[in-house]
């Protein structure tokens, strides 16, 4: 039998699962409530190294206390550790997925804003693809996606593939894109020799 517990701190909303929890319900919203400035004070050097914006920070703080209360739920002060050096573990954890989502998704929407500016006609779509050293199947996928609209769910059921894998796939094509570019960028703005 599972015993789920719904805890609300400071306007939020925590789920915390007692099947493998050891700390009881009341125990664990008091653990919370005395030590809940734990998580902002972890995650100023968050934020001051991946400069994050206020409604990134808010989400990270929001995580942040979704690692903490884990860690108030499974805390167990018999083993001589402060809750600060336990809860520490699970909140940098929780902190450190949400920054890895981010980033994944920062670096998909650029490159999608990227190839939307370039997709007004079919011709200037594959003008653009042409100017990249990619194999046809690749050339076919950015088609498919950012010509016809095609979600990720939709292309991977078309291949029989999971969307994770085809994310991937597509992470790899704007790599290779975003390397040929930034190549080509580069030999653009080096200055050329003078012969003297």
């Amino acid at each position: 039998m599972r015993f789920f517990v719904t805890i609300v701190l400071f306007h939020h909303i925590f789920c915390v699962d007692y099947c493998h929890a050891l700390n009881s319900p009341h125990y664990t919203r008091q653990l919370a409530r005395e030590n809940y400035k734990l998580v902002p004070y972890f995650a100023q050097s968050y934020v001051r190294k991946n400069q994050l914006r206020k409604n990134e920070k808010e989400e990270l703080i929001q995580e942040g206390y979704c690692g903490f209360m884990k860690a108030c739920s499974k805390y167990n002060a018999s083993l001589g550790f402060k809750l600060s050096t336990y809860s520490g573990w699970w909140v940098r954890k929780y902190m450190d997925d949400y920054i890895k989502t981010l980033y994944k998704r920062k670096e998909m929407i650029s490159y999608d804003e990227q190839l939307y500016q370039f997709i007004a006609s079919e011709e200037e779509f594959k003008s653009v693809l042409e100017g990249y050293s990619l194999h046809d199947w690749e050339k076919n996928l950015l088609y498919q996606k950012y010509r016809y609209g095609k979600t990720f769910q939709q292309i991977a059921k078309e291949r029989g593939t999971s969307r994770d894998t085809l994310r991937d796939v597509y992470s790899r094509i704007y790599t290779k894109i975003k390397h040929q570019y930034n190549n080509e960028m580069s030999m653009i703005s080096k200055p050329a020799l003078r012969e003297e």
